[in-house]
């Protein structure tokens, strides 16, 4: 659509996976891309006519941009090198705002919850350490249920939030 060639290795590529060996020469196909091929100006052609594409398929029509969550979804199940390319493109996929929004507001809650708890009753620096790791598995919790390609953004969040949380004794480790 775009006339943005892509040779023959290139469209193998977009096939690998470390757990797959379909086409049966993509091991081969792979040994030459990396002798033919910069990885970045691939990965960033692909991100790109990835991205275009699903902006298109998104303004045409609402249960295509759900098939494009449906399809990534699929493709995480296993380790796809064109899952690096579609994070690069960095796809606003249907339904991922409000979960991450929730997510962050939950966050903040247990975060906030926990202080106020240590507060009102006075725990002892042993029972709010305990209480202030609840909320560090909570959280890690709910990161592991947010999509893929939001948990970037969680993670940062949560760091954050950590390096808040945490004695500075336990930073440097």
């Amino acid at each position: 659509m775009e006339n943005i060639p892509i040779s023959e290795i290139e469209r193998k590529m977009l096939y690998f996976s470390e757990q797959q060996q379909e086409p049966d020469d993509l091991f081969e196909v792979n040994a030459q891309f990396d002798e033919r091929y910069d990885t970045q100006e691939y990965e960033a052609k692909i991100a790109g006519l990835i991205k275009r594409a699903y902006e298109r398929d998104k303004a045409s029509s609402d249960e295509l941009a759900q098939q494009w969550l449906e399809q990534i979804r699929a493709l995480q199940k296993e380790d796809h090198y064109i899952l690096v390319m579609v994070s690069q493109a960095r796809l606003r996929l249907p339904g991922n705002g409000a979960r991450l929004f929730a997510t962050i507001v939950a966050l903040a809650a247990i975060l906030v919850a926990s202080i106020f708890i240590s507060l009102k009753f006075n725990l002892s620096p042993s029972e709010t350490t305990t209480l202030r790791w609840t909320a560090i598995i909570a959280m890690v919790a709910s990161w592991i249920l947010i999509a893929p390609e939001r948990r970037s953004v969680v993670r940062q969040v949560s760091l954050a939030l950590l390096r808040g949380i945490l004695p500075s004794s336990s930073r440097k480790r």
